[in-house]
């Protein structure tokens, strides 16, 4: 698997795609589904700004 981050302008438009990270190999079967989170789950997520140098940064954890 090959994760892809697509770049778009602060007008909404289509610029770039570039990878995030390596890819990743998978043996078994993948299953893709929706999950339902309970009301009191915990959710955390970061992003990662690549700057035009292609030096990385991760923003720090969201809670929600």
């Amino acid at each position: 698997i090959d994760f892809i981050c697509d770049y778009y302008s602060y007008e909404g438009n289509y610029e770039d795609s570039y990878y995030l990270g390596d890819p990743m190999n998978v043996t078994g079967e993948m299953v893709v589904s929706d999950v339902e989170l309970p009301d009191d789950g915990e959710v955390v997520w970061t992003y990662r700004l690549t700057d035009l140098y292609d030096r990385q940064y991760w923003t720090e954890s969201i809670k929600g």
